[in-house]
């Protein structure tokens, strides 16, 4: 039997928008009745960031919110007012449970059947999520791709807090792609050059934030072609050649390239920059794994069909 992998990712992509829409107003209707105007930062804002808003999300991602204030505030103190605010104010409605202790301090709420993790100043994650929404609109395959390794990686936990992200696993398909097949670097100076600013003080970001017990601060370039810009379509132009690749291969060379002991990565990095999932992994056959990416999907789908929503 051919299984077609482009459509099943299709499957697993769809998301419940009404679903969401549903989440988001509780919650963010629920922010809006604190009193931010009694605190030390009185003006905030609430933007959605992470895999339902970067092109990579399937039917089982969580919403992200970030709170943004107008300027630096410890995250542990504000959540936990937060916290108890909306415990308050949704009586009972949803669950809600304060993680404080994680290395980025978050809340999460389970509504109905959708859970929705709010943070605190998180502006990079807010840039991060446009700009894979950018990369996975270059082309299907790309989002294809990324999708697929996100639900292997959930299934063989190779997804995991301590060792690495989803985040992670698409920037290494990205990068995959960028050596391998040319897919354009959205962040290249020869691209961005051609985006008008002045200066650096218009665009350098200072990012400062408390990571455990140490504050962090430092700058960044947040720079990219934004998939809305008129250079974005030349730069899907440059992606035809992934038309004539199925999906299946570009798996493959992908679990290829980052094989410890296969060509690929470790013959044109340095020995300091050797990247490696075989240690989280049993290397199995490609046809062995394209049964089990089909089973995954499947699974999914029938804990979507079946996940009770929360009274």
């Amino acid at each position: 039997m051919i299984i077609d992998l482009m459509e099943k990712v299709k499957e697993v992509s769809k998301i419940d928008e009404q679903k969401i829409k549903n989440a988001l107003q509780f919650v963010i209707g629920s922010l809006k009745k604190i009193k931010f105007q009694d605190t030390e930062w009185p003006s905030v804002k609430f933007h959605s960031f992470g895999s339902q808003g970067n092109g990579f999300g399937t039917t089982s991602s969580d919403i992200d919110i970030s709170l943004m204030t107008d300027h630096y505030t410890p995250e542990v103190p504000g959540l936990n007012f937060i916290f108890k605010n909306l415990r308050e104010i949704t009586e009972n409605q949803c669950k809600i449970v304060f993680i404080r202790d994680a290395r980025v301090p978050f809340i999460t709420i389970s509504y109905k059947g959708q859970d929705v993790d709010i943070i605190m100043n998180n502006l990079l994650g807010i840039i991060n999520t446009k700009l894979l929404k950018s990369y996975s609109l270059l082309h299907e395959k790309v989002k294809a791709g990324g999708i697929l390794l996100k639900l292997w990686g959930k299934k063989n936990k190779v997804i995991d807090k301590p060792l690495i992200s989803s985040y992670a696993l698409i920037l290494m398909w990205l990068c995959f792609l960028q050596r391998k097949y040319d897919l354009p670097d959205l962040q290249d100076q020869k691209y961005i050059s051609t985006l008008d600013y002045k200066s650096e003080d218009d665009y350098m970001l200072t990012v400062r934030r408390k990571v455990r017990e140490d504050d962090e601060c430092f700058k960044t370039d947040p720079r990219f072609i934004y998939y809305k810009e008129p250079l974005f379509q030349e730069l899907q132009q440059k992606c035809q050649n992934l038309n004539n690749v199925r999906i299946e291969q570009l798996l493959q060379e992908f679990w290829q390239y980052y094989s410890f002991d296969v060509f690929t990565f470790r013959k044109i990095s340095t020995p300091n920059n050797l990247i490696s999932i075989k240690i989280w992994m049993k290397i199995i056959s490609w046809q062995q794994l394209i049964p089990s990416i089909i089973n995954i999907i499947q699974e999914n789908n029938q804990k979507k069909m079946s996940r009770n929503n929360y009274l």
